[in-house]
């Protein structure tokens, strides 16, 4: 009984680390000095570094460093900084559908308040 409650609790943990946000940065609201806190993780149905390459040029997107996690997974961002935000995330809308995107969603950061007491 005891190994199986271990198995599970290790099983969960694993599952909430896979899930979690990758970039874990805490900024705070009036931070200006916190550089783009926000980022888009794409995840592919399969290896393929080319693929990921040419699926983002196509969108307007570039792949940032080395795929991680199963390798799978990409770190893009928008190649214009004068789009809006509305057309970045019909962007990402647009790929949701695309068949060899598994995923693709923008990640935001959790926000600290900073009370004085």
């Amino acid at each position: 009984m005891y190994w199986h409650l271990v198995r599970i609790l290790v099983l969960f943990d694993c599952l909430q680390r896979i899930l979690a946000i990758e970039h874990d940065s805490i900024c705070t609201a009036n931070d200006d000095t916190c550089p783009e806190p926000s980022h888009i993780v794409m995840r592919l149905r399969e290896k393929n570094d080319e693929k990921a390459h040419l699926i983002a040029k196509r969108n307007g997107l570039e792949i940032k460093g080395k795929p991680f996690l199963d390798g799978k997974s990409y770190f893009v961002t928008h190649l214009s900084k004068q789009r809006s935000r509305r057309r970045k995330r019909e962007i990402i809308s647009r790929l949701q559908e695309h068949p060899d995107i598994l995923s693709i969603e923008e990640q935001r950061p959790r926000y600290c308040k900073l009370t004085v007491a």
